[in-house]
């Protein structure tokens, strides 16, 4: 097949000027020809033979050939015949010295563009002729580039078509598809030529008629654009359907373009999004904390969760007509403290954690941690506001009931310091007095002493339940008279009520014994004592009552009280005050749970009097209305009469003396004196020492002749134990009583309560002293027994 060999698509017949090539083998016509085209314009080379031709062909093909028929080495046939072989096709005129018409028609059917004789008039003539050519030339191959344009048009445009992936058709006003793309046809599983010419709806539905939603209808009737999703079981997608019309020249309705979309993508996103948004939705009505928009322009609430609703008690219809500020306690320091935090948001700040008070519903205040962020607009300026609310009442009590306690726990440490200095002077009272009761011959004196020492008892029972009252004193369980409790505190009980209080007792006949901390037990009536005083403001009365109950297995709740069945102590306390609501009731024993103004009461709670009386293996009940007074009950378990009279103390005899050495270390020297007189007095022989350190060099030098240290527990320069452990490695079975007025509680992380540690109190009475001393000294010793 021959090709052509075309050179650039020229823009106009002007623009074509093809290089000439001369093939003559008479050298000075060449030349000649050549000069002379060169004047007009030409590009123009020249060869002699065949052979020459085919080769300057062979390197340049896109020239005009001038070609003489008769070569010294071939024809101008030949070479012809050559460049067919070669499959190039070179445009040519034929120059002959012979007018010879045959060899004319011959040539132009080879492909000559002209003929030309080279008679007198060939040199004018040769130039028109070749412009002529080299313009017919231009126009056939701008035909032909225009030709190839439209067929690579056809191509892009079917290739465009095909590479859309929505399904698009073109129908006639018949509904007969036109033309389909690929995307269609690979989806109905058919080629693009078996659809052309069946109706949309046969071959997209199945359906014998239109289908009755698609917009193509609207489209051939309004002649306008129409869209509309369709799900179509049939097809298998959901599909976004767009028709356009198609129109002539002349304006008229030829066909319409239908696209149709699979839109499962984008209905999946939307299902995601909407569920996104529910996600979203439902986080943030059931979040824990409150949430709320508010607009920047006058504060009023756009938007709130379940959590405000919950939190402030408004329904959300209500709430959303109410403004921000309407929120805030109706104080002067809350609505300062909103119309800061409303200022910040004006100037694009963020707030955080900001506590304040918010009203409720019902009037009450809720404590609140408050973050606010600014929402700003394109221009940057605060359109609204979204808060974080936190209810942190709650903490707040929390706060207030570690104010408390670190209060209480202030008032005990205080208590257990001046315990010490305080049981210390009472020792010194208690031991003076009693010294002074043997010497006394006048009954008035006697009398009055008396007095002192009972108050002196008296002092020391305070000063145990100051230290009870600060939980610095370990439980001393021993049998005791519950009767006997309530008949010794009733002067003090008188004292707690005052005049415009009547208060009666009604005790059981026979003795009510249990196992009991004599001074807690006193401490809880005391208690609930001043309570029944605190509910009665006016006149009232106050009953304490006693009793024997036996409770069985069904008369309580065992899961909630742990109770055991059995006998019990019943102890009654009620007043005639103003009693306690249900709200109340349920929450009496809760800790750090009052109903009294901040500052009044004990700060004993009723918590602790619940957490005694469980210490003590009972439970307690309490029974009020509004309006109708309260009354509490205690039960505690009494115990058997074996028990009851193992617990009385039996009358002990006066105390004996001895002649032993006894080193006594002590550092308050008042109290040393009163302990050496006491011993001295009986018989002992003392050696005194001033603290820690001092006893252990009294000792190193008198180790042969002692027979007992009596320490203090806290000295300076090595407090009791330190010192105890220096002795023993002098003498390793010597024997040791410790005293103090500290708390238990640090006396017992000393080690100076755990058994077989001769241990007493301060204060303590001479005979006591005596009689402990004698115990210690007539027991045998056993070496590293008796070590704290």
């Amino acid at each position: 097949m021959v090709s052509r060999v075309l050179g650039s698509i020229p823009t106009s017949t002007d623009d074509l000027h093809l290089p000439l090539l001369v093939v003559e083998d008479d050298e000075g016509l060449n030349r000649l020809i050549r000069k002379n085209l060169s004047r007009e314009g030409f590009q123009v080379e020249g060869v002699g033979s065949g052979s020459e031709a085919l080769a300057a062909l062979e390197v340049k093909p896109d020239v005009l050939l001038l070609l003489d028929l008769v070569l010294p080495d071939m024809t101008g046939r030949e070479i012809l015949t050559e460049l067919a072989a070669r499959e190039t096709e070179i445009p040519f005129i034929i120059m002959t010295g012979h007018g010879d018409e045959r060899v004319a028609v011959e040539m132009m059917k080879l492909g000559a563009r002209d003929y030309i004789v080279k008679g007198s008039e060939f040199l004018e003539l040769l130039p028109n002729i070749i412009r002529r050519v080299c313009s017919e030339i231009g126009m056939e191959r701008k035909l032909e580039a225009m030709d190839a344009a439209l067929v690579q048009a056809a191509e892009n445009w079917q290739s465009t078509f095909n590479a859309i992936p929505d399904f698009v058709s073109v129908h006639d006003l018949e509904r007969k598809l036109v033309r389909v793309n690929k995307a269609l046809a690979d989806h109905l599983g058919m080629n693009p030529e078996e659809l052309i010419g069946r109706k949309c709806h046969e071959v997209l539905h199945n359906l014998a008629r239109p289908w009755p939603l698609c917009p193509l209808d609207r489209t051939l009737e309004t002649q306008r654009t129409a869209s509309q999703e369709v799900n179509d079981p049939h097809i298998g997608i959901p599909l976004l359907v767009t028709c356009s019309p198609l129109f002539d020249k002349q304006g008229a309705l030829t066909g319409v373009v239908h696209v149709a979309r699979d839109i499962s993508e984008q209905k999946r996103a939307a299902e995601e999004i909407s569920q996104s948004r529910e996600r979203y939705r439902e986080l943030y009505d059931n979040a824990p904390v409150a949430y709320f928009s508010v607009s920047a322009h006058d504060g009023a609430i756009l938007q709130c969760n379940n959590q405000a609703v919950q939190l402030l008690g408004y329904e959300r219809e209500t709430m959303l007509q109410m403004k921000v500020f309407d929120l805030y306690a109706e104080t002067s320091q809350g609505l300062v403290r909103a119309q800061e935090i409303f200022r910040k948001l004006e100037a694009g700040c963020s707030v955080r954690n900001e506590e304040c008070k918010m009203k409720k519903m019902d009037g009450s205040l809720a404590w609140v941690s408050v973050s606010v962020d600014p929402v700003l607009d394109d221009a940057g300026l605060v359109i609204e506001s979204r808060s974080v609310v936190v209810d942190i009442s709650e903490r707040k009590r929390l706060e207030a009931a570690l104010f408390q306690a670190q209060k209480m726990e202030s008032i005990g440490t205080l208590a257990g310091g001046i315990a010490h200095d305080f049981n210390n002077l009472l020792n010194i009272i208690i031991g003076y007095g009693s010294m002074m009761q043997g010497s006394l011959t006048d009954e008035e004196h006697r009398s009055y002493l008396a007095n002192i020492l009972s108050a002196a008892d008296r002092a020391t029972q305070l000063t145990k339940g100051l230290l009870t009252f600060s939980r610095k004193q370990v439980l001393e369980l021993l049998p005791v008279n519950i009767n006997e409790i309530i008949t010794g505190l009733e002067k003090m009980l008188w004292r707690i009520m005052g005049e415009d209080i009547t208060m009666s007792s009604n005790l059981y006949a026979k003795d009510l014994v249990v196992i009991a901390d004599r001074v807690q037990i006193e401490q809880v009536l005391l208690n609930l004592a001043a309570n029944s005083r605190d509910a009665m403001p006016g006149r009232g009365m106050l009953t304490i009552d006693t009793c024997a109950v036996e409770l069985r297995a069904g008369d309580v709740d065992r899961k909630e009280y742990a109770i055991k069945p059995g006998w019990y102590a019943l102890i009654s306390v009620s007043d005639s005050g103003t009693g306690m609501d249900a709200i109340t009731m349920e929450r009496i024993f809760d800790p750090f749970f009052t109903t009294k103004e901040v500052g009044k009461g004990t700060g004993l709670g009723m918590a602790i009097v619940y957490g005694i009386i469980k210490q003590h293996e009972g439970y307690i009940n309490c029974y009020s209305e509004s309006g109708q007074g309260t009354t509490f009950k205690i039960y505690l378990p009494l115990i058997k009469e074996a028990a009851v009279a193992a617990g009385k103390a039996a009358i002990a005899p006066p105390p004996s003396g001895g002649t032993e050495t006894i080193l006594v270390a002590e550092d308050d020297p008042t109290l040393r004196k009163l302990v050496l007189k006491i011993l001295q007095s009986h018989g002992y022989t003392v050696i005194e020492s001033v603290d820690g350190q001092d006893a252990v060099d009294r000792f190193r030098e008198n180790s042969d002749s002692i027979d007992l240290v009596v320490l203090d527990v806290i000295m300076p320069n090595k407090n009791g134990s330190e010192a105890y452990q220096e002795i023993i490695t002098v003498k390793p079975a010597i024997k040791a009583l410790f005293v103090s007025g500290y708390p238990s509680d640090k006396i017992s992380k000393m080690g100076m309560l755990q058994a077989g540690v001769n241990f007493l109190y301060k204060p303590l009475s001479p005979d006591t002293l005596l009689s402990k001393v004698r115990e210690i000294l007539d027991h045998p010793a056993e070496k590293g027994k008796d070590q704290p």
